[in-house]
């Protein structure tokens, strides 16, 4: 390479420009999680009263309700988050679990016991659990690494902002008169466009996933190729301890990309 001639970094995102942006796709999820957090707000705020005076349940199942319900979603976390990393495995997942949800949900409302309650909102934590770290890693993937946190702020704010809504969904149904089942179960309308929003999101993230990995190894492939050719590093190098830091830096773009491709190979 000549002495003259320098490596361009990758630009960088600068504030209010073009790179600073948050992903299309990481809005797409985001809507997603506000319209599911929109029907499961218009359920949840409802089940304690639902169990203890609808169906007669005690305090000790309304706190099995909350206690069973989390840790299943937890265990499942841990279980999803591993299988999240294998190819291939994120987006069947993520349809999973929100599909769980969205089916199980509107059924709480057919329910004539309180342990049927329960089991429907075990179910219900299942999807959750199975959903989330697929997702949380979908939207790594897709920012780039200097968004990351605004990328994952602009999602939750979203996710609370829909929880919102369906709480307030929820009190305006029984303020115009209707009953707790019938509440429960109008939450299946913000549920299933929910999960039509996520097929058309998982299917334009599909034709870009390649294409932001080949990004991230390039980059990758970038930055160790301008540490390598700094003098100071080719000097330590037993193979060229006796080449000059001069004659190094006039080394070919070409043979340092070697030699990097060797040091990479050698230490893999």
């Amino acid at each position: 390479m000549p002495p003259n001639q320098t490596v361009k970094a990758s630009p960088q995102a600068t504030p209010g420009g073009e790179g600073s942006r948050v992903p299309a796709g990481v809005k797409g999820l985001s809507l997603v999680s506000l319209f599911n957090d929109f029907a499961s707000e218009m359920v949840y705020p409802l089940l304690p009263a639902f169990v203890t005076r609808t169906l007669g349940g005690s305090a000790v199942t309304l706190g099995l309700l909350d206690g069973a319900s989390e840790l299943t979603a937890s265990a499942l976390k841990w279980i999803s988050g591993r299988l999240a990393d294998r190819p291939g495995w994120r987006r069947p997942l993520i349809l999973a679990g929100y599909g769980t949800a969205v089916l199980v949900r509107p059924l709480i409302a057919s329910t004539s016991a309180a342990w049927q309650v329960v089991g429907f909102r075990v179910i219900d934590r299942i999807g959750k659990g199975l959903r989330t770290p697929p997702r949380d890693a979908m939207i790594a993937e897709i920012t780039p690494p200097e968004l990351r946190g605004r990328a994952f702020g602009y999602h939750r704010g979203a996710d609370h902002f829909g929880a919102v809504l369906g709480s307030l969904a929820a009190w305006w149904l029984l303020r115009q008169g209707a009953n707790v089942r019938s509440v429960i179960g109008w939450s299946v309308v913000p549920g299933l466009v929910a999960f039509v929003v996520l097929a058309g999101v998982l299917k334009g993230v599909r034709g870009r996933g390649s294409g932001v990995r080949s990004r991230q190894r390039a980059q990758r492939h970038l930055r160790t190729l301008m540490r390598l050719s700094k003098p100071s590093r080719w000097s330590r190098n037993s193979s060229l301890s006796t080449t000059s830091p001069r004659s190094t830096s006039a080394l070919p773009a070409s043979s340092m990309w070697k030699r990097c491709r060797k040091r990479k190979s050698f230490s893999s």
